[in-house]
């Protein structure tokens, strides 16, 4: 998947549909009535809105047709060239891929193709979707976590305790307790709220992903969306008059997972309505049904973003009330993707 959100950030978006071959990865396995994807690849694609594409089993004319591909850069790009470093293959890559031969079957280079193709593919979403491993290190007599022959030291009162690692490409965050706790769906049982608080970049996406995941596979329903993804939802049900129909939709679940809560103030302005749509689902479920809301705004903020102060506040009661608060300090892990410019050289006198 990490090589996927590579792709399409080089593409620019996300074709509508895409075709995939049956690894498990993908398909955990074909039924009577078609393909059982995989929940984690699921997620993967309904945060980048495409709709997976399973090849029919022994039906090989249903695969795509990209073995060839392989063989042309292969020979084209990587035969007789040596690359100093990862840079120095990807800058030629670059370049070779400017200058590549005309297709025979659409009589244009894939490049000009792209910049026909690119306005018609799906925007990226605000945040890419989280990879990083999540694993299970258990704390030694010495206070620390060993991973990779590397010690990290945890607060004394986790010794012996099993707690989950996330291994990002610049750093290793290890979470308390609580957040195992989560991964059991005790809270879903127990009908509580979920609150994720937290500034951007810090993981909150991933862990909900994660607890989303999880309680999948304890047979429990969830539903994942974006706040944006459901306004948008709600505010077009009441163009056409199906408000009501759409609001039993999302009470149903056992578990509804709300990310980027007020993360753009945009879907505030598009949605007037907003704090009354959202109301009425977090009503709907209250105390029927377990709601998690991941945001990186304050509660005291809440009125400010919803624009109505009083329902603000009946909004934030039906959420918070028996709800399990967590807030997530650090900084943010994409920090290190970012590079400061480096000052031109003196010149020598």
């Amino acid at each position: 998947m990490r090589e996927h959100i590579h792709a399409f950030e080089y593409l620019g978006g996300v074709t509508r549909t895409c075709l995939y071959d049956n690894m498990k990865v993908v398909v955990l396995r074909h039924g009577d009535e078609g393909p059982l994807y995989n929940p984690k690849f699921l997620a993967f694609a309904t945060h980048y809105g495409y709709t997976p594409w399973a090849c029919r089993v022994r039906r090989s004319q249903t695969k795509g047709k990209v073995e060839r591909h392989f063989d042309y850069v292969e020979k084209n790009l990587l035969n007789g060239r040596t690359f100093t470093s990862l840079e120095h293959l990807n800058e030629v890559t670059t370049r070779w891929l400017a200058d590549v031969r005309i297709h025979r079957e659409t009589q244009q280079r894939p490049i000009d193709r792209h910049a026909e193709e690119r306005p018609h593919l799906i925007p990226l979403p605000a945040t890419p979707y989280e990879v990083a491993p999540v694993e299970y290190r258990v704390v030694n007599v010495e206070g620390f976590i060993v991973y990779q022959q590397n010690s990290y030291s945890v607060p004394w009162r986790y010794i012996g305790q099993a707690l989950p690692v996330r291994v990002t490409e610049s750093e290793l965050i290890v979470y308390g307790s609580q957040v195992k706790d989560l991964a059991t769906g005790a809270f879903i049982q127990r009908l509580d709220n979920l609150v994720m608080v937290g500034q951007s970049g810090v993981g909150k996406s991933y862990l909900i992903q994660a607890i989303g995941e999880s309680a999948c596979v304890l047979g429990y329903s969830v539903r994942y969306t974006t706040s944006a993804a459901l306004l948008s939802d709600l505010t077009k049900s009441l163009a056409d008059q199906t408000l009501p129909q759409r609001v039993r939709y999302y009470a149903r679940f056992d578990l509804l997972v709300i990310d980027e809560f007020a993360f753009d103030r945009i879907e505030r302005t598009e949605s007037p309505q907003a704090a009354n749509l959202l109301y009425k689902i977090i009503d709907a479920r209250s105390r029927q049904r377990s709601t998690a809301l991941v945001t990186n705004i304050d509660f005291d903020a809440w009125g400010e973003y919803l624009g109505d102060p009083p329902l603000a506040m009946a909004f934030l009661d039906r959420v918070v009330d028996g709800a399990i608060i967590m807030k997530i300090n650090g900084k943010s892990y994409r920090a290190h993707r970012g590079r400061l410019p480096q000052a031109n050289p003196a010149p020598q006198k």
